[in-house]
C-alpha cells in the first residue's frame, strides 16, 4: 500500500471576512477532516499553529488521495509526495552494485 504526505495550504483569499462567516467554515472543513480520520481515509492530520499551513498522510491509492483532497477544493491546495518508509528505501537499494 501506498502513503501519500500532503501538504496542504488554506487560500487565504477565499477566507470570509466575517469572524461568524468564518468560525462557521472552520468549523466545518475540521469536522470533515475528524470524520475522514475516524473513517480511516487518512491516518494523521496536522496544523502548523499559527498559520494556513498544514499536512495530512493518506495510505492507499492515487485515488484514495483524490477522493481526500476533492471536498477542499478551491479553498485549500495540495502538495501530494508519495513516500517510502526505511524498509522500502533499503529495497531499492539491493542490487545496487
Amino acid at each position: 500500500m501506498a502513503k501519500y504526505l500532503l501538504l496542504w495550504e488554506v487560500d487565504s483569499s477565499r477566507i470570509a471576512e466575517d469572524p461568524g462567516a468564518r468560525k462557521q467554515h472552520w468549523n466545518a472543513m475540521q469536522e470533515a477532516v475528524k470524520q475522514q480520520l475516524e473513517a480511516g481515509q487518512m491516518s494523521d492530520w496536522g496544523l502548523c499553529v499559527g498559520e494556513l499551513t498544514g499536512y495530512c498522510i493518506v495510505e492507499g491509492t492515487q485515488a484514495d488521495v483524490a477522493k481526500v483532497t476533492r471536498g477542499y477544493v478551491p479553498w485549500v491546495n495540495f502538495q501530494v509526495s508519495e513516500v517510502a518508509s526505511i524498509h522500502q528505501a533499503m529495497e531499492n537499494l539491493e542490487g545496487l552494485e
